[in-house]
Formats: structure tokens, C-alpha cells, sequence
């Protein structure tokens, strides 16, 4: 009799924990990885599509898809991981990989394989410390492993998750007397939810890309403000200037907050730095009001 009601309660917590893993569990999480983590660089040419939360009754799921891959290493035998890394957390999950045959077309690039780049994850926030993260990419190919930031930070606290874009820097810069040729296309400029965004591309005509820094300036009369960019990958622009010199780094993307400028209509310039070499470049494009 004894045994029998020891049998039953074994029974009873047995049916209790698969019960309560069933509904606390959510099919599809992305596992936490421990992975040392390359140095940093710009050699990722990657997208968020998708950047949502997704509520359970028990849990609140981060929902992230979109592509990443080497630059120039074909991307069917890769592996991409999600990072979240702060001042003092980080948290890497794996992915599913997603075939994205729009890419190639998209991005202009035929010979990559990056019809495979594309890539979803679902995190589970239940153990991450509440703060803010920059979301990153780690890629493992072949003997290449590569790791980027994106311009996206996911934000945590005790009630909510939101997603914040990283906006451009001010840098305090002393523009030197711009003296070199610098090729440049201002593609678009708008305005979305106080941010000024200003995206194209531009090198200097005697410096590569490769080894380059772009910044935006923004003047209006005696006022001078200067911000950094980030890299765009541009495999179009190295094919439309007849593919001889690699041009895939000359993208640029700014994302300028309205409250860091203050008000009144500032024209937009390009400035280049290679070095001792500099280009500078005034557009007839502005912002503000």
C-alpha cells in the first residue's frame, strides 16, 4: 500500500512537470550558445527584415529575421548566430537558415550563393538581463569567422521590449582642407519619427573604399556639425563603374536624431578621409526646416 502511494505521487509530479514544461515552453527558441567572439569588424554584409516582440502567457519572445553573410565567401555552408551584447552582457543564439532567392537579384550579387543567407530567430528574453543590447551577427564559414554590429539595439526592462535604431554619432572633427576628388551619390534623404536618415555612396577618386572613412556634414551659416555613418555594402556601385576596382564599401547610411541639430534647414555635405587624403563634397539636398 505504501509502495503504491509512493508510485502515485511519482506519478502525480511526473505528470505535473510535463504539464507545466508544455505550457511554459515555446517550440523554435533559439538555443544559447558560449562562443568567443572574433574581434569586431565590417566584413558582414547583412539586413533585419523583421525585428518583433511575440507574447506568450508566460514568456516574451524576440522574433528576428533577415540575411547575413561574408562579404565575397559564398554563403551555403555558413553558420549565422544572433548576438545581443551590452557593456557588460552578451547572449548569442543560433538561427534556422531561411532560403531568400530575392537576394541575389536585390543585392546584386550573382556568384555568392547568398540565395542561402537568409536566416529567423526566436529568443527567449526569460534569462536576459534587463538593458540594452546592440543586435550583432556572428558568422562561422569554412575557417572565416567573422563578427558585426548592426544599427539596432533591443531594449529590455521589467514591463516592456522595444527596438531603437543606433543613431550616427557627432565627431569632433577638424575638416582639413579638402583637396582630393571624391565621387559621390546622395540616393535619399527623409524624415521618419524625428530622424533624418541620408543614404548613397561615395570614395575618393585616388583612395579605396576598403580603408576609408565617410562623414556627414550638415551647415547652416556659422553652424557645423559633423557625423559618422555606417558602412553599407554596395556591389552595384564597383559593377557600375566597370568592376575593376572594389568599390563594395563606398555605401554609407546616417541616422540623424532632429534633437541633436536643433532647428533650421542644413545643407548636406560628403566628407572622405583616406589618410592624407580628403575629399569633400557639398550636395544642393538638405534637412531640417
Amino acid at each position: 500500500m505504501k509502495n503504491g502511494k509512493i508510485l502515485l505521487i511519482v506519478l502525480f509530479l511526473g505528470l505535473f512537470s510535463l504539464i507545466y514544461y508544455e505550457i511554459t515552453h515555446v517550440y523554435g527558441t533559439s538555443a544559447n550558445q558560449i562562443i568567443s567572439l572574433p574581434k569586431q569588424d565590417k566584413n558582414i554584409n547583412a539586413g533585419i527584415d523583421k525585428s518583433d516582440v511575440r507574447k506568450t502567457k508566460f514568456k516574451k519572445l524576440i522574433d528576428i529575421e533577415g540575411w547575413a553573410y561574408i562579404n565575397n565567401i559564398g554563403a551555403d555552408q555558413q553558420n549565422v548566430f544572433i548576438v545581443l551584447t551590452s557593456e557588460n552582457n552578451q547572449y548569442i543564439y543560433n538561427t534556422e537558415k531561411v532560403f531568400r532567392g530575392d537576394l541575389p537579384s536585390a543585392l546584386n550579387d550573382q556568384e555568392n550563393n547568398i540565395e542561402n543567407a537568409g536566416f529567423k530567430g526566436l529568443i527567449d528574453t526569460s534569462d536576459i538581463v534587463a538593458g540594452s543590447y546592440q543586435i550583432g551577427f556572428y558568422i562561422e564559414n569554412g575557417s572565416r569567422k567573422e563578427f558585426s554590429l548592426s544599427g539596432i539595439a533591443v531594449v529590455k526592462n521589467n514591463s516592456k521590449i522595444d527596438f531603437k535604431e543606433n543613431l550616427s554619432n557627432t565627431v569632433d572633427l577638424i575638416l582639413d582642407k579638402a583637396k582630393d576628388k571624391v565621387q559621390v551619390n546622395i540616393e535619399e534623404v527623409k524624415k521618419e519619427n524625428g530622424i533624418f536618415k541620408v543614404k548613397g555612396w561615395g570614395f575618393l577618386e585616388n583612395g579605396s573604399p576598403e580603408t576609408s572613412q565617410t562623414y556627414i556634414v550638415l551647415k547652416r551659416g556659422e553652424s557645423l556639425f559633423v557625423f559618422d555613418t555606417q558602412l553599407q555594402i554596395r556591389k552595384d556601385v564597383t559593377a557600375n563603374f566597370g568592376g575593376k576596382t572594389d568599390l563594395d564599401r563606398s555605401g554609407f547610411l546616417a541616422k540623424i536624431g532632429e534633437e541633436s541639430i536643433g532647428k533650421g534647414k542644413f545643407q548636406i555635405g560628403i566628407y572622405i578621409k583616406n589618410g592624407p587624403l580628403t575629399g569633400l563634397y557639398w550636395s544642393k539636398e538638405s534637412i531640417g526646416e
